[in-house]
């Protein structure tokens, strides 16, 4: 079994996943004769069902590239959330994870004041906990960086991981864009909103905006609060 690369500062509750991590790819022995192949299948079929939940490239092709790529990462993390909050190191992020699912149960205004995305990125990227305020997200990053996974990948976890909810005023329309100024920081934003709803000049709206430096413009990955 190749070893993992160790390269990476790790904060309290990633360094206990991380260790775990090794002792159980230290403790396979691809030459004995021991191996539990049934456990082997279950978790390759388990694997496969996972990655049945992705988003597909043709799926993709059909949405503007800068959406796409967040689209493919957000079903990336939700993969990533699924399998880390069933370990025992995770229990207290998985418990006030499973708190707020059940007192909110996000679904979308009149039956909960939380839409199912604005749940989805809080609870991957906003929710932490302990002094280095670790999220599944950075739990996640941690575990590419460790397995050696695509630097693609890790870059869009990343640029999620930096993202926001933010106050942003209507300045107007421009082609398939809208035009936003943050109401803190004045900051002016050439916005794609994914859900449809078309702002008008004015409109103060609450919604998280995700980047990536190769675009000139960010994706408001959440459906706006008006």
């Amino acid at each position: 079994m190749t070893e993992l690369i160790s390269h990476i500062k790790q904060n309290p509750i990633s360094k206990k996943v991380m260790d775990s991590m090794r002792k159980a790819l230290n403790g396979i022995n691809i030459d004995s004769n021991n191996i539990d192949f049934t456990s082997l299948n279950r978790a390759h079929d388990r694997a496969n069902k996972l990655d049945d939940c992705i988003v597909k490239v043709e799926e993709l092709s059909e949405y503007d590239p800068l959406h796409g790529i967040f689209i493919y990462g957000q079903n990336k993390m939700s993969v990533f959330v699924e399998l880390l909050s069933e370990l025992q190191e995770l229990s207290e992020l998985t418990d006030a994870f499973s708190k707020a699912e059940e007192e909110y149960m996000p679904s979308y205004p009149p039956m909960s004041p939380l839409t199912e995305s604005y749940f989805s990125f809080w609870a991957s990227l906003d929710l932490c906990i302990g002094k280095s305020k670790e999220s599944f997200a950075t739990l996640a990053i941690d575990c590419c960086k460790e397995l050696g996974a695509d630097n693609q990948l890790i870059e869009i976890f990343e640029n999620m991981q930096k993202s926001r909810m933010g106050l942003y005023i209507c300045e107007g329309l421009y082609e398939k864009y809208t035009l936003f100024r943050e109401l803190i920081t004045q900051k002016k934003e050439k916005v794609i909103i994914t859900s449809g709803f078309v702002a008008k000049p004015g409109v103060l709206i609450f919604g998280r905006l995700c980047f990536d430096k190769r675009f000139d413009y960010s994706v408001m990955v959440t459906t706006p609060y008006v």
